[in-house]
């Protein structure tokens, strides 16, 4: 039977971190340590606050190569339960979630000069064995790929609300309105109708034929097949 003891904070952290790599069987590790399944579910809880509590107390870092300061233990193991659970919620974690994800922890642990860099990241996800698999359905999608989608969505609302709304303007407005500023295709009006086609024609055009839309564009400013063809307005 587990004995009653008092726990330093590293030892309840050691504990869940071994709890955690061995699948979080609470009764495998109840036997591997001789401590209560409750204690070690009640620091599993708090693993992220134990780690605030221990920072700054342990004096020994890990070293590069080149001596420079390995980023802290406690950055990588939480960041760690962080991508454990977007994984388990069935998220996409992108470099970018990762990164920013380190930055909050690090800002919570009052860890200074802290940098998520692309290095960081990479010798994280070797640490942990993690490699990144592709977003394979609709709630996987990053952020990004809505963005994306959001944009040409918007592109092909306007076009299509461009050609929603010259077909509801009648003819006859569109050729008053248009005489009215000095704009017309032909000086005896022949083409007025053909105008107001044109311009509800640009709005029919999918977003994704940009090389449709400019031709009719150009079809709709340049058109100049008519003998009477207005060239302008001559200077008194």
């Amino acid at each position: 039977m587990p004995s009653m003891h008092s726990y330093t904070v590293a030892k309840k952290i050691e504990v869940v971190q071994w709890h955690r790599q061995a699948g979080r069987n609470a009764h495998t590790t109840s036997r591997h340590f001789n401590i209560d399944r409750r204690r070690i579910r009640e620091w599993d809880n708090k693993y992220v606050a134990l780690l605030q509590q221990n920072f700054g107390k342990s004096k020994s870092r890990r070293k590069l190569s080149n001596g420079a300061t390995v980023l802290s233990e406690e950055v990588d193991d939480a960041l760690f339960e962080f991508f454990q659970s977007e994984r388990s919620a069935g998220r996409a974690v992108s470099n970018r979630l990762l990164a920013e994800e380190a930055v909050r922890i690090a800002r919570s642990l009052q860890l200074r000069n802290f940098v998520a860099s692309d290095h960081y990241i990479a010798r994280w996800k070797k640490c942990f064995g993690i490699s990144m698999r592709q977003a394979t359905n609709e709630s996987q999608k990053t952020p990004d790929d809505y963005a994306e989608a959001a944009r040409a969505f918007r592109l092909s609302d306007v076009l299509n609300f461009v050609a929603a709304a010259w077909d509801a303007v009648p003819e006859e407005t569109t050729i008053q309105r248009f005489k009215g500023c000095g704009i017309s295709n032909v000086l005896d009006g022949s083409e007025d109708g053909l105008l107001h086609g044109q311009l509800s024609d640009v709005g029919d055009i999918r977003p994704e034929h940009p090389e449709e839309l400019q031709a009719e564009w150009y079809s709709l400013l340049f058109d100049t097949d008519s003998d009477g063809s207005f060239d302008g307005f001559e200077s008194e």
